[in-house]
């Protein structure tokens, strides 16, 4: 099934272009949307803070997760539900699959070139890791569920099992910023097996670190998994760090 703006969605967006309009006047005193060009730290721009696990009737399509850039932690801003290319099979409620790439990229956006891909480190040990920047279970502007049989047999799982499955823990990695401009990313998994280099990972806040890590069949990393997932969201200026 392809993926919908909700009402709740549209009335949500609609919320922050009213939000962005009333805060033009409040930059000088750090309350407007991010900081000011020179700012290095990214600030809230939302009424509602909308982080993971936030209430869904608010955060369900709009908020915030962490992500990481070139070691840095960086904040995303999410304005608009995710899309999963309808072309491409899956078995999932909502059309999302992992381990094929889409075939076409979202309406309104002509080609791949006005892309940027979003790289999702996915712990496959147990006990998981006790921080994710989005936990099993909802978070911002992802699908709740996902289709796993195409990597059934990497997963040791039977692919009865894994047709619509809840969306696995993660964390967040890119490569560009975009100049911080909006942009639909589409989605590729870092199936990670062993925690030491989960660890480098987290450690380096890199995508450099997850290619070096993936060319070593020792260290338990996958090379970058296609999805048919787009997430829509922007880079705030500055970082966390």
């Amino acid at each position: 099934m392809r993926s919908r703006l909700t009402r709740s969605a549209v009335t949500a967006s609609l919320s922050v272009v009213a939000l962005l309009g009333s805060v033009s006047s409040a930059g000088a005193a750090g309350g407007g949307f991010g900081p000011p060009p020179s700012g290095s730290i990214a600030v809230q721009p939302l009424a509602h803070p909308c982080m993971t696990g936030m209430p869904q009737d608010l955060c369900q399509n709009i908020g915030t997760t962490e992500g990481w850039y070139e070691g840095h932690t960086v904040r995303f801003l999410y304005t608009q539900n995710y899309y999963c290319d309808p072309s491409v099979s899956a078995g999932s409620s909502n059309g999302c699959e992992v381990g094929a790439k889409y075939k076409h990229v979202p309406p309104g956006t002509t080609s791949d070139a006005f892309t940027d891909p979003l790289y999702i480190p996915v712990p496959l040990f147990a006990p998981a890791p006790g921080h994710l920047q989005c936990p099993a279970g909802p978070c911002v502007d992802h699908p709740m569920t996902i289709d796993l049989t195409r990597i059934a047999g990497a997963l040791g799982v039977p692919a009865s099992k894994l047709k619509n499955v809840p969306l696995p823990g993660h964390d967040h990695l890119i490569a560009d910023r975009n100049f911080n401009r909006p942009e639909w990313w589409p989605v590729y998994v870092i199936g990670v097996t062993n925690p030491c280099s989960f660890q480098k990972i987290e450690q380096a806040k890199s995508f450099a670190e997850a290619q070096k890590l993936a060319k070593d069949p020792k260290n338990g990393v996958t090379a970058p998994i296609p999805t048919n997932v787009f997430l829509w969201f922007q880079t705030l200026q500055g970082s966390l760090d």
